[in-house]
């Protein structure tokens, strides 16, 4: 998974409210369509159980550290 395309995630969730809310409340299909984003990362992406930014970016975190050697 590419660390700039999870950066991007998080960046436009940090500055766009819309996008932050529905990327928590159960539209993050939707949210993450405008990302070039193969179906394992997607799937990855939608797997992630977070109640709020932080928490989602935690996960994403640790998704970029599991991918790193």
């Amino acid at each position: 998974m590419s660390a700039l395309q999870l950066n991007a995630i998080v960046m436009k969730a940090l500055v766009d409210p819309d996008f932050r809310e529905n990327l928590l409340n159960g539209q993050r299909r939707t949210c993450l369509a405008q990302f070039d984003l193969d179906e394992p990362d997607l799937q990855a992406l939608l797997e992630i159980r977070a109640g709020n930014l932080e928490q989602f970016v935690d996960a994403v975190s640790d998704l970029v550290m599991a991918e790193k050697p």
